[in-house]
Parts: structure tokens; C-alpha cells; sequence
């Protein structure tokens, strides 16, 4: 069943923000917009046993504002910076669940030209990419990607991440 498109840009407005600026960097603004109205309700939604959530976050300067901070206190959300010029090795994303996304994301390239005789299409694009996003985006390849990242800090015997 394919959606219509009144069907997938109604979907796509519950998921993803979209954000300019005049010179197409990131600034304060559109990051704490991102934080108010993006991230809190949707992790608040997910956060089933009500614990405080945690933000992991690099430290460029427009990713924490006097504003965040107040929205983090006033939601229970625990705010971590990485240490400058690490990220690269420490951001368990970057190691542990962009990678999975890139392979699931090429797997699913080849399956549709399989199954279609076609390449994707732009208009296919967004489902199809959505397909890979959840097999990547799960608890247990989140959890791992952790598990590869912690030993970095030495042996820690206060951490094993679990699910929310």
C-alpha cells in the first residue's frame, strides 16, 4: 500500500523538523527550537519508565543555551557535553549506529532495484529510507554502540546502559 502524499507529509511533520538560517549553519535559535519542540516530546513519549532522560551532545557553541538549560531542568533531561575534539571517537552514534544505517541503507538500495527493476526514485526515497532507519535504530544496536564506546572511558562497573 503506497501512502498518499497528504498521508506522508502528515507522518513526516511528526518525525522530522526542518530548520534554515540565513547562512545554513546551526545557530542558538533553531537549536533550542529543535530542543522545545522536537526532542522533549518525543523523548518524553518514549520514556516510558518516567527516569530522567539523558542529551548527549557534542560542544559546539550553539548546541546549549541559557533556554536549554532551563527547558533540560524543568523536563527532568540531563544534559552531557563530550569533552572538545572527541567526538569522533566518543559519539556512540558516529560509531555504533550510523554505520549499521549506512549498510542497512545500501541493503535496502539493492533490494528495491531487485524487486523493482528500477533504482530509487525521489518520491521513494523517505519510505524506503525509513525501512533502513528501523532496522538500524533499535534498542539493542543503540545499547551496543554504547558498549563499544564506554571501554574508551576505562573500566566503569556504574555502567550498563539499559532501554528507557
Amino acid at each position: 500500500m503506497r501512502l498518499q502524499p497528504t498521508e506522508i507529509s502528515k507522518y513526516l511533520l511528526s518525525i522530522f523538523s526542518i530548520g534554515t538560517s540565513e547562512n545554513g549553519w546551526t545557530s542558538d535559535s533553531l537549536c533550542t527550537q529543535w530542543f522545545e519542540k522536537m526532542f522533549i516530546p518525543q523523548a518524553q513519549a518514549k520514556n516510558k519508565s518516567g527516569s530522567k532522560i539523558l542529551l548527549i551532545f557534542d560542544g559546539h557553541g550553539s548546541h546549549l543555551t541559557n533556554r536549554m538549560i532551563e527547558l533540560a531542568v524543568e523536563n527532568r533531561i540531563e544534559l552531557f557535553c563530550l569533552p572538545p575534539h572527541t567526538t569522533h571517537k566518543l559519539q556512540p552514534l558516529d560509531v555504533g549506529v550510523f554505520g549499521p544505517l549506512q549498510k542497512n541503507w545500501s541493503r535496502r538500495c539493492d533490494e528495491f532495484l531487485g524487486q523493482t527493476g528500477r533504482g530509487i526514485q525521489k518520491r521513494d526515497v523517505v519510505c524506503e529510507y525509513m525501512k533502513a532507519r528501523e532496522q538500524s535504530f533499535t534498542t539493542n544496536t543503540i545499547v551496543h554502540a554504547w558498549k563499544i564506546v564506554m571501554p574508551k572511558f576505562g573500566s566503569e562497573p556504574w555502567f550498563e546502559p539499559e532501554p528507557a
